[in-house]
């Protein structure tokens, strides 16, 4: 027989450096991915929603090149190779393939904007100074600007794998909006 996965969420604990353990809620795996096929129309940018609502990936149709590509997101396990300095809270797969030969795509033409939910975590001030979206295939802190009004990190990238929403122990990469200089007000 073949085994099944539960149908019952799973708990595991998620210690933090700030923090006492907390209990992280994950769904049982595997999910269903969303799909959507992406266009190669400079000015549109399409959205592909992450399953149960945890946020949604942009994808701008200069990014594509010249071919169509169906991209799959699914919520995924969290990776087993994750340093230690990384605590996973949650983890997605981000795909893209050839919508016409079904090649595999790693690495897009433009940068996609990826949006991933930490509503509901009851995350604190200081755990929010820590949170990152983490590239767990090239084990990379990705620069993440938070949007606390939607509570959302969003991060930026054109090289897919497994992804996931962390907290970082060490110095976490942020984005920061440029200031310009407006001369006509005097200064800044």
């Amino acid at each position: 027989a073949t085994p099944t996965a539960s149908a019952t969420p799973t708990a595991s604990a998620a210690p933090t450096a700030t923090s006492t353990p907390r209990t992280v809620v994950t769904p049982t795996f595997p999910t269903t991915p969303t799909v959507a096929t992406i266009q190669p129309r400079p000015g549109v940018t399409e959205t592909v929603m992450l399953p149960d609502g945890q946020g949604m990936v942009l994808v701008p149709g200069e990014a594509v090149g010249r071919s169509a590509l169906r991209a799959e997101v699914r919520v995924v396990p969290p990776p087993a190779a994750v340093p230690t300095t990384v605590t996973v809270l949650r983890a997605l797969e981000i795909t893209f393939a050839n919508a016409a030969t079904d090649a595999a795509v790693t690495e897009l033409e433009e940068d996609v904007t990826i949006e991933v939910s930490y509503g509901g975590l009851s995350l604190t001030e200081a755990e929010l100074g820590r949170l990152v979206i983490y590239n767990a295939t090239r084990n990379e802190l990705l620069p993440t600007t938070l949007d606390r009004a939607r509570q959302v990190a969003v991060a930026k990238t054109r090289r897919f794998s497994t992804f996931t929403l962390a907290l970082a122990s060490g110095p976490v990469p942020r984005v920061y909006l440029p200031v310009a200089l407006d001369q006509a007000a005097g200064g800044w």
